[in-house]
């Protein structure tokens, strides 16, 4: 229950409390109730839909990816629909589990952004891929501080949470874009 928990607060509310006034979003997957009502309480005009190449909205401030991949295919649509301040952020490999996948993931997200950064939480990773915000030197903090009813996530872990092992930073280096 808690990795649900944590998987919902953090791939939703990293990417939001990151950018600094986010109004419209796309989530791609089959978001749980639970993730609903994060999105909900931030006042996020936001589009739920399965896959990406079925979204009707453009300008977006925030894109969120609940499925496994993300290839070319993926982030030709996805440039098409996030704006020139967008964030993305998916789900991904761990280090230890699959470096290449997560490899493979961060380099072509850096194609198309500024910043691809993987952070991890309760044994997950996601990376957060962003075309002007740094999500650890940019956090909204007036936001992000007064949050309620979240149980997993807040704004001194939405920082930790990009903090890994010398082994897995050195592996990660020119990969990753900080």
């Amino acid at each position: 229950m808690i990795k649900e928990i944590a998987f919902d607060e953090m791939i939703s509310l990293v990417p939001i409390m990151s950018h600094y006034n986010p109004k419209k979003m796309v989530i791609v997957g089959n978001a749980s109730e639970n993730l609903k009502n994060i999105v909900n309480a931030q006042k996020i005009e936001v589009e739920y839909i399965e896959n990406i190449e079925k979204a009707t909205s453009s300008d977006c401030d925030v894109v969120i990816n609940l499925n496994d991949n993300v290839d070319s295919f993926f982030v030709a649509h996805l440039n098409k629909i996030l704006n020139d301040k967008g964030i993305f952020a998916t789900k991904s490999a761990n280090f230890d589990d699959n470096e290449s996948k997560l490899k493979g993931d961060l380099t072509l997200l850096a194609e198309s952004f500024w910043i691809a950064m993987p952070y991890s939480f309760a044994g997950m990773t996601a990376i957060i891929a962003s075309k002007k915000y740094h999500p650890v030197s940019d956090i909204i903090l007036q936001r992000s501080d007064l949050l309620d009813g979240m149980k997993y996530y807040n704004s001194d872990f939405h920082k930790c949470s990009f903090t890994y092992p010398t082994y897995i930073h050195k592996g990660l280096t020119n990969i990753a874009r900080r």
